[in-house]
Parts: structure tokens; C-alpha cells; sequence
């Protein structure tokens, strides 16, 4: 049927009217296949391939996080870690008033004196520190003097040596309760705190509760410690001589104001200005 209707056009023509038809064509399918497809999207020459098409459709939310909290566990339940303490702690303060209180009252006078005995504060831990054990066969303890007396104890023990003297401490600092102990024992060998104390401070009235006293042994005869016969030892003798350019003092010696008996083996140290204000008073007068 086509090519009839092109026989029927004059041949001049004819090569006109298909080039019309053509024209008027391309632009209609064009647009036929435009409103059949109206998603379908071109891509450019250039583009690596199709993208997604665009959609007028709101976006899925994402799906919501349920976030469940963590209850603590009940106290208790789990184990406390101990902090350990460093060897080089200092140590606690010693709490003593309420002991000083007690032993006070049952030995009060005025003056605060009991039996010839000063009152004297324990020193705090913090300012003791060890001078070594104190070993006899089975037995040792280890023993503490103030920080100051300790050094100065050190140096004289050393000196001594020096001299083929050898001394040790056998006791120094003591707490309010030793001493407690120590009293009760004696009383009850003597018979009266009167008695006992000729031998041994009330508690509370130590010089060893300073931390700036110590009995001192003569390592070479260990059967004089703490006795009379302390006097006749190479060390006493050297204590006598030398004590003094340490710092140290006999506090009980022969015929002392204080009326407490003759103890070879107990010195004290004032060389220091604390020291010396500690024991200002029951120093005698020069």
C-alpha cells in the first residue's frame, strides 16, 4: 500500500515527501517512547554505567537500637583488692592520751611526778626508726629509737668499735602499754609501786617513751645486761669517756635528784634542742 501511494506522487516529489515523513517522524516516536517510559533514565557517554532511578518515596528509617542498661553488682559480691603498702611507709602515729590519762590518775601528785619519774609523751612512729635486732640464743627483737638518737647511736656504736669496744642497744623505745606491763610485773615481785618504781617508771613516766633513751649491753659479756654489774664492763667505762661527744648522758646515776636507783646501762640523748627540752627538767642544775 506504501508503494502505491509513492507511484502515485510525481517522481520530483517523491524523494521530498519521504524526507518530510522521516522528519516528522523520528521526533514523534521519540516522544511516544518519552511518555511510555517515563522512569527510564539515560546515561551519559561517559558514565560507568545506569544509576539508581529517583523515586518521590520516603526513605525506610532505620530500625531503632534498644539499649538495655547494665545494673551494678550488689556490695558485696565483688572482691576488694588490698592495696599494698610500700616498705617504706612511715608509721602510724601511736595513739597514746587516753593510756597517759588512766596511769596518771592512779599515780597523780601536783607535779606530775610519780615516784621521781618525769611524765613524758610517746613519741610518734613517725620519728623512729630501727637501730637493729637485739639477738641473745633464742630470743630477738628489734629495736627503735628516735630518728635523732638513732643517728647519733649509730655513730658512737661505731666509734666504739673503733676502739675494740663493742656495745648494743638492749631496749629503746617502749610504748605506754609495755611499760604498763612491765611496772605490773615489778610490783608484783616488790610488793608496792613505791618499791617498783625505784626499778621501773609508772607507765607514762619513761624516758624510753621518747624514742631518746636506750639501755646499752657490752656484747662481749651478755650476763651484765641490764644488771649492776654493767658498771665493771669495757663498755661502761667507754660510755663514761666517750658518751658525751655523742650527745648522750647517764640519766640515772649514783646519788641523782630523781632518788631512782643507780641504772649503769640507761642513757639518754639531749643532744638535740627537742631532746634537751624533753629532759630540761629532770637535768640537774650545773
Amino acid at each position: 500500500m506504501l508503494s502505491k501511494l509513492l507511484d502515485s506522487i510525481p517522481a520530483r516529489y517523491r524523494w521530498l515527501t519521504v524526507a518530510t515523513v522521516t522528519a516528522i517522524s523520528i521526533p514523534l516516536i521519540g516522544l511516544a517512547v518519552h511518555f511510555t517510559l517515563p522512569n527510564a533514565a539515560v546515561s551519559p557517554p561517559d558514565s560507568p554505567g545506569p544509576t539508581a532511578a529517583k523515586t518521590s518515596e520516603a526513605p525506610e528509617s532505620p530500625a531503632r537500637l534498644t539499649i538495655t542498661p547494665i545494673a551494678p553488682p550488689p556490695p558485696g559480691s565483688m572482691p576488694a583488692s588490698p592495696v599494698p603498702v610500700p616498705d617504706s611507709a612511715p608509721l602510724a602515729p601511736i595513739q597514746n592520751p587516753p593510756q597517759i590519762e588512766e596511769y596518771a590518775a592512779q599515780y597523780e601528785n601536783p607535779a606530775g611526778i610519780k615516784y621521781g619519774h618525769f611524765p613524758y609523751d610517746e613519741a610518734y612512729g613517725g620519728d623512729i626508726e630501727s637501730i637493729g635486732m637485739f639477738t641473745r640464743e633464742s630470743y630477738e627483737r628489734e629495736e627503735y629509737l628516735h630518728y635523732e638518737a638513732a643517728a647519733a647511736f649509730e655513730s658512737m656504736k661505731a666509734a666504739a668499735a673503733a676502739d675494740a669496744i663493742k656495745i648494743q642497744a638492749i631496749s629503746g623505745f617502749r610504748t605506754v602499754a609495755r611499760q604498763a606491763d612491765l611496772f605490773a610485773a615489778q610490783v608484783a615481785k616488790l610488793g608496792s609501786e613505791a618499791a617498783a618504781a625505784k626499778l621501773s617508771a609508772p607507765p607514762g613516766h619513761s624516758e624510753h617513751h621518747t624514742g631518746y633513751a636506750v639501755d646499752i649491753g657490752d656484747v662481749t659479756l651478755p650476763k651484765t645486761d641490764i644488771t649492776y654489774d654493767f658498771e665493771y664492763t669495757p663498755a661502761y667505762s667507754w660510755l663514761k669517756a666517750n658518751a658525751g661527744r655523742f650527745g648522750f648522758e647517764e640519766s640515772f646515776f649514783k646519788g641523782n635528784p630523781q632518788g631512782v636507783s643507780f641504772e649503769p646501762w640507761h642513757w639518754r640523748f639531749i643532744g638535740s634542742e627537742e631532746a634537751a627540752r624533753i629532759f630540761g627538767l629532770s637535768r640537774p642544775s650545773p
